[in-house]
């Protein structure tokens, strides 16, 4: 068995029947609904999921960057494979030999449907700076002082916790909004 079952009850096949990764349909709802529900540091800091993260490296693309809603878009859905491939830390990630191959497919594959590129160098900037802040945040004192040896410092933000259903509504109607604008 090479799938799993999403939230909207379809099959999300991982491999097609010659073992290639499947080419499949992204679906923005799967993706908010799923996002909402799954935690980043795997669930070490609480109810504080992948969308809430999202959001924030949006805000950030949005603040430096106000009239690209392409690369606002991209920031918004720069975690947009987790949907079908869960969150995993990266230091997890580097020892599974196969799973940067697939999650760079997922990306790819999403990022051809809603035509954006969620691999920006500016994302990534801004996804560390996010990153530092949550450490800030959630008193994850390693990882502050990892990023900061390296010059990532934390944004001055506000990061207010939501509850998935709220995370969902504002995800999608910013989803829907940029979708609009471009």
């Amino acid at each position: 068995m090479s799938f799993i079952q999403l939230c909207d009850k379809s099959k999300h096949d991982f491999l097609n029947e010659d073992g290639s990764l499947n080419v499949f349909q992204p679906n923005i709802e799967v993706i908010a609904f799923a996002l909402c529900n799954v935690n980043r540091f795997t669930g070490h800091v609480g109810q504080y999921s992948v969308a809430q993260h999202s959001i924030y490296v949006y805000e950030q693309a949005k603040i430096a960057h106000p009239s690209d809603y392409k690369l606002q878009l991209s920031a918004l859905l720069h975690d947009a494979p987790e949907a079908y491939l869960n969150d995993m830390s990266s230091p997890l990630k580097k020892l599974i030999p196969k799973y940067r191959e697939i999650e760079a497919h997922h990306h790819n594959v999403i990022d051809d449907f809603f035509k954006i590129n969620t691999q920006d160098d500016r994302i990534k900037e801004f996804d560390l700076r996010v990153l530092a802040t949550e450490a800030d945040r959630f008193g994850l004192d390693i990882v502050s002082e990892e990023l900061s040896a390296t010059g990532i410092y934390p944004y001055l933000m506000i990061m207010q916790e939501m509850k998935p259903k709220d995370t969902y509504i504002y995800f999608m109607s910013i989803f829907n909004f940029l979708e609009q604008a471009q």
